[in-house]
């Protein structure tokens, strides 16, 4: 993981908490909220929609989605006028630690269920891959999230594939 520390740590531990309750987009977005002092009364609503693979299409991962949301909340744009790069460097670097360490970033290829039928809710429930796929994630999204909010341009662009700060 990216130069952890115990806040990033525990913001990865309290998504895989609020998952117990929430889903993959909800959990992950509201633990780098909190983590930031960010209000989190629309946030569990917001991300509903990209829980499940974006709505159990087997698309983008909901805790990546998570993890996207809550870079963009700290780093997005709020006019016209304002550079996305901030915002853009920072979930690149995401997605290439993410599918370095993952293989993927899209739900179907994770878990290998097809939500949109009962036999694949069922094969996610039969075969625990809640807690041996989606909980992980969480947690790795979370801290990645979190490490990318704080971290510094600088810091982002060293992101190699494999999740990790390069040296110079």
């Amino acid at each position: 993981m990216i130069n952890d520390d115990g806040e990033i740590a525990a913001c990865g531990k309290d998504a895989q908490n609020r998952f117990s309750a929430l889903y993959c987009a909800e959990s992950v977005l509201g633990a780098v909220a909190e983590a930031e002092g960010i209000a989190e009364s629309v946030i569990p609503r917001m991300a509903t929609g990209f829980c499940s693979g974006m709505a159990r299409t087997g698309g983008l991962c909901g805790a990546v989605a998570g993890a996207v949301m809550a870079v963009s909340l700290v780093h997005g744009r709020d006019c016209g006028e304002d550079p996305v790069e901030p915002a853009y460097a920072r979930v690149a670097a995401l997605c290439r630690a993410l599918e370095a360490k993952w293989g993927t970033c899209q739900c179907l290829a994770l878990t290998g269920c097809d939500f949109t039928t009962q036999a694949g809710q069922d094969r996610f429930r039969e075969q625990g891959l809640k807690e041996a796929v989606c909980l992980p994630l969480a947690d790795d999204c979370a801290r990645m999230a979190l490490w990318l909010v704080r971290a510094d341009m600088e810091q982002v662009g060293r992101v190699s594939g494999a999740g990790e700060e390069e040296r110079s």
